[in-house]
């Protein structure tokens, strides 16, 4: 079901915008996102408040509502009236997909923009609900990125978030942390499915050797923690580890 919404400045009591959103918790008639520069330039002015005229309507209702109440305060653009909307009413977004052109546009447009650090430290520092985090997760479960998107996401990242370009760059995570997240992490068994996919995405890769700088580190801190460094001497391996390794040598001497 959909809704109709105005929107009313408050230093001179004016219904500058009138729209339709379909949202349960009416998120898009409170939303700032995806406004056009004149509405932007009233509610950079003015504070405003935010009205649900009618609601569970259909969409062809509010549509019809939409265009109805558009034409009665009239457009400023047409210098009609005070609404900001710079159409005519019942088109609304669901299903707009827009053109390469459009895109084309908007990238254009973006490009070389730089956030102030205010927005930065603004966005870092915003919280979630966990009802918000809820409906992210069940809107996402079943999802997959196809191949292609996945390349794509891949390149775009590459290189971004290596040295001094990564957000954690020289930090380090206190005691506390490191302990909270040993907390979480105990007693946690994985799938066997999850193994499988771990395994799969790992076969082929060769781990680079261990710096001698990190052995040290890896024997200094199992000494702290009372565990005495693995021996390899008496090991014995499981007939279906034996089987792994030994596929795993017959599949790199083929491609040798």
């Amino acid at each position: 079901m959909a809704y109709l919404y105005k929107h009313t400045r408050l230093d001179t009591n004016e219904i500058f915008y009138i729209g339709i959103g379909s949202d349960e918790h009416f998120k898009r008639a409170h939303s700032k996102f995806d406004r056009n520069k004149h509405w932007k330039n009233i509610t950079n002015k003015s504070e405003y408040i935010v009205e649900i005229i009618e609601n569970d309507l259909s969409w062809i209702d509010v549509c019809q509502k939409e265009k109805y109440l558009i034409e009665k305060y009239g457009r400023k653009d047409l210098n009609l009236g005070t609404l900001v909307n710079m159409t005519n009413g019942g088109e609304g977004i669901i299903g707009l997909v827009h053109s390469d052109e459009h895109k084309l546009k908007n990238s254009s447009s973006n490009k070389g923009k730089k956030k102030s650090e205010s927005h930065i430290k603004k966005m870092r520092n915003r919280k979630q609900s966990d009802e918000t985090k809820e409906k992210i997760s069940k809107s996402n479960k079943g999802k997959k990125h196809t191949e292609e998107t996945k390349q794509k996401i891949s390149l775009s990242k590459r290189g971004k978030c290596n040295g001094e370009k990564n957000s954690f760059y020289g930090k380090k995570h206190t005691d506390e942390f490191k302990k909270n997240a040993s907390k979480r992490k105990n007693g946690i068994k994985l799938s066997e499915e999850t193994k499988e996919k771990i395994s799969k995405s790992n076969t082929g890769k060769k781990r680079k050797p261990f710096s001698e700088e990190t052995k040290q580190k890896m024997k200094e801190s199992a000494k702290l923690r009372n565990i005495k460094p693995p021996s390899r001497l008496g090991m014995k391996h499981n007939q279906e580890t034996k089987l792994k390794m030994s596929n795993s040598h017959k599949k790199n001497n083929n491609e040798n």
